[in-house]
Parts: C-alpha cells; sequence; structure tokens
C-alpha cells in the first residue's frame, strides 16, 4: 500500500516537473537556476506530508505556486542580484528577458498589495481558497460560516482584484485604501 502511494507520488511529480521548470525559467529567465528552482520544488514536494498531498485538490496549481513563490524570493535575494558577470556572459538573455522577470515580480506585488487591502472575511477565504487550497466545505467549517457565503466572499473578492488590476494595468490608477 505504502508503495503504491510512492508510485503514485512519484508519477504525479514527474507529470508536473515541465510546467514547473517552464515556470520557473519564465520568472528567472537562466536556465540553470529554473533547474535549481525546479529541483529544490521537487524535493519539498516529496519531502512532504503524504496526507497533506493526498488532501491537496490540485497538486499542480500548488506547485505553480510554490515554484512562483520560491522564484520571487529568489529574485529578491541578495544571491541573485550578485552573479557573477561572467555567469550573465554565458546566458543568452536580453534586457527584454529581464524586463519580463522585472514585470512579472511586479505584478505579483500589485496583487500582494490588493489582496491585503481586501475586507477581512474575503482576504481570509481567497487565501484559504487559493493560496492553501481548502475545499469550500472545510473553510466553512474554519470560519463557522456557511458554504454560500464562504462562495460569496470569494467571489467577490476576486471581482474586486480583477477590476483594480485591470485599473492598474491599463490606466496606473489605484487608490491605497481598502478596497470595496
Amino acid at each position: 500500500m505504502l508503495l503504491s502511494v510512492e508510485n503514485d507520488l512519484i508519477h504525479t511529480l514527474e507529470s508536473i516537473r515541465s510546467k514547473i521548470y517552464f515556470t520557473a525559467q519564465k520568472i528567472l529567465v537562466s536556465k540553470d537556476e529554473a533547474e535549481d528552482a525546479t529541483q529544490d520544488i521537487m524535493l519539498k514536494l516529496w519531502e512532504m506530508d503524504r496526507s497533506k498531498i493526498s488532501a491537496l485538490k490540485n497538486i499542480e496549481a500548488y506547485s505553480v505556486i510554490m515554484v512562483k513563490n520560491y522564484c520571487i524570493d529568489r529574485l529578491k535575494s541578495k544571491q541573485a542580484q550578485s552573479l557573477p558577470i561572467d555567469n550573465s556572459l554565458r546566458y543568452k538573455s536580453n534586457s527584454i528577458d529581464l524586463d519580463r522577470a522585472v514585470e512579472v515580480k511586479d505584478k505579483f506585488k500589485k496583487i500582494e498589495i490588493l489582496i491585503e487591502q481586501l475586507p477581512k472575511r474575503e482576504k481570509v477565504v481567497l487565501k484559504l481558497r487559493d493560496f492553501d487550497q481548502l475545499e469550500f466545505k472545510q473553510i466553512s467549517k474554519k470560519m463557522k460560516i456557511p458554504e454560500g457565503t464562504v462562495r460569496v466572499y470569494l467571489s467577490r473578492a476576486r471581482m474586486k482584484l480583477r477590476k483594480e488590476f485591470i485599473k492598474i494595468e491599463n490606466y496606473g490608477i489605484h487608490e491605497y485604501e481598502t478596497i470595496d
């Protein structure tokens, strides 16, 4: 039985490896850094408690969020900023790739700011559903509110984020107050 669970996990990880790698490469630009990120995420997934993995609704989505967060942390780190010059010459990255990486990083930061400005209940529901990948029933029990209310909060939070993000992207407009 345990061997079957391990084999299933190996198969699942093999099937999402390329998605993790390509996500990392889009953000980090460097193939070597993307491979390192992929290995680190694969190792973290392998070392995760099996009950937590089996509770995940979508391990692929979870792993993509993991790699995005890992890459953002990597870009922020001093280590990434102090790569030797000869390394940067080895990679055929151009300013467009670097601009894209910075743009993605900026978009994530904008989204983080917008999430923090949501009303408390909507923010909690959004984080529990999209980051922790809990089911509506689990969120309902945890927050002691009906499932329908959970769905309404989630819908409102996503609509507000979408509306504000589009405003920022299209017009550069953003009110640094709570989103209504």
